[in-house]
């Protein structure tokens, strides 16, 4: 079996902020962001700029056509970060992992007498 180690630092509170609203509301662009949050433009700059080196956010088309600068809608991308489910029943295995849009990447499920841990870790 591969393992791969992967090094994740702590996401600070206002990083977590702007991944949750983006999360909850779909893409957001930096100026909706900074009205939401309170936190100045150049704040959102740089930790959304932070995000995006990091693969947590992907950037979107630029909006042109409405009053102002163009702006650019920021989205959560689908491969920065990976969650993994793991149910175990009384007669029943189910494994899920799901990409960080919450898109079910792989499901799958075994029906067994009794799921001893050998087993599940196969």
């Amino acid at each position: 079996m591969n393992h791969a180690a992967y090094a994740v630092r702590d996401l600070s509170r206002n990083e977590r902020v702007l991944l949750s609203l983006i999360r909850s509301h779909g893409p957001l662009s930096r100026a909706a962001l900074a009205q939401r949050t309170g936190l100045s433009a150049q704040a959102i700059t740089n930790l959304t700029r932070k995000l995006i080196s990091e693969g947590f956010l992907d950037s979107g088309k630029v909006v042109r056509g409405k009053v102002g600068q163009p702006s650019t809608p920021l989205a959560l991308a689908p491969d920065g970060a990976w969650f993994l489910g793991l149910k175990l029943g009384r007669s029943l295995i189910e494994l899920a992992l799901v990409d960080f849009t919450g898109a079910v990447r792989m499901h799958r499920q075994e029906v067994c007498r009794f799921p001893h841990p050998d087993h599940i870790l196969s």
